[in-house]
C-alpha cells in the first residue's frame, strides 16, 4: 500500500510546490523548510490536500510529526490501515 501512497503523495509535492521527485529517491531535501514553498502556510496547504485526497483525518500529532516526504507517507500508511 505505502507504494499506492507515494505515488499519490509525490503528486501532492509536486502540484503543491513546483517540484519534481525522481521515482524511488527520498531526496535529504524533502523535508519541512527545505523546499522553500513548504513553510508553515504551505504545510496548511498540504494537510488539506493529504485529507481531502486520501480521505483521512489528521490528528495534531500527526500534523506536527509529518516533517518530510517519508514521514508523511508513513503516517498515510498507517491511517489506512
Amino acid at each position: 500500500m505505502s507504494r499506492t501512497v507515494e505515488a499519490k503523495l509525490k503528486g501532492i509535492f509536486e502540484d503543491l510546490f513546483n517540484i519534481e521527485i525522481d521515482d524511488g529517491v527520498f531526496s535529504e531535501n524533502l523535508v519541512y523548510k527545505g523546499i522553500s514553498k513548504w513553510d508553515s502556510f504551505g504545510h496548511v496547504e498540504l494537510i488539506t490536500k493529504i485529507e481531502s485526497i486520501f480521505d483521512v483525518k489528521l490528528t495534531f500529532d500527526d500534523i506536527v510529526n509529518m516533517k518530510s516526504f517519508k514521514s508523511c507517507v508513513n503516517i498515510i500508511s498507517e491511517k489506512m490501515l
